[in-house]
């Protein structure tokens, strides 16, 4: 016999925080058993809605995507729907020039202190076979009580 774990997409990056929490709230009561959100680039918003998401009683896991350049950070920010990139990103990801994957490691890794404080797990995302980014905020990860969190999730 076949068990099934239902999983669902969460857009936090909308302008109405308190509907798209009222979306993720009825997926939850019809069955989902954990979300997963779009990339977040937003720490205020990240902390905006990371409280309310967790009483949805489902676990939240966040996606994490590390930005390539600036180039990148605008292609995403203007044509990935469900994806906002603040302007202050933007501008930290023109100002690195050359060095845009460094920075966008760097930003990944304040995500994911602020993730570790606020929600239930996260998911890394390889931006273009950019494997090597995903391997370093693994390295972040490793040793900070994620096992349990993941735990977590496979129960459900």
């Amino acid at each position: 016999r076949a068990t099934f774990t239902s999983g669902v997409t969460f857009t936090p990056n909308g302008r109405n925080l308190a509907t798209l929490i009222d979306r993720l709230r009825r997926k939850a009561e019809k069955g989902a058993h954990f979300a997963m959100s779009q990339p977040v680039y937003d720490l205020d918003r990240f902390a905006a809605f990371a409280p309310a998401a967790r009483q949805i009683g489902i676990p939240v896991l966040v996606g994490v995507m590390p930005l390539l350049s600036e180039r990148n950070a605008e292609f995403l920010h203007n044509e990935l729907p469900g994806v906002s990139i603040p302007a202050a990103v933007r501008e930290r990801m023109r100002r690195a020039g050359g060095r845009g994957i460094a920075e966008g490691v760097l930003q990944a890794e304040e995500m994911l202190a602020e993730a570790q404080r606020s929600v239930q797990g996260i998911y890394l995302i390889a931006v273009f076979w950019r494997y090597e980014m995903v391997a370093q905020l693994v390295k972040v990860l490793s040793g900070d009580g994620w096992g349990a969190a993941w735990a977590r999730v496979g129960r459900h």
